[in-house]
């Protein structure tokens, strides 16, 4: 049971990530941002931070539907 609320958990945060980054995103774009070099440089290393994030959730994502791939197969062949 812990491994299905922690892969909901994981879930919900890979969308929230996915989110943010097309905020972030969307902020570079405007104008005023894009020529002010610090602003910027401050919302790209965001974007990289979820996205680093992002990966590590994604591994983590991947771990859990194994597991509990595993586990279902063995609760079928009981």
């Amino acid at each position: 049971r812990k491994i299905y609320n922690r892969y909901e958990k994981v879930e919900k945060l890979i969308e929230e990530n996915d989110l943010k980054i097309d905020k972030l995103t969307k902020e570079c774009e405007d104008p005023k941002i894009a020529s002010d070099y610090v602003k910027l440089t401050e919302l790209t290393n965001s974007i990289e931070e979820i996205r680093t994030q992002q990966d590590e959730l994604m591994a983590e994502w991947e771990e859990l539907q194994i597991q509990i791939d595993e586990y279902e197969s063995i609760e079928k062949a009981d």
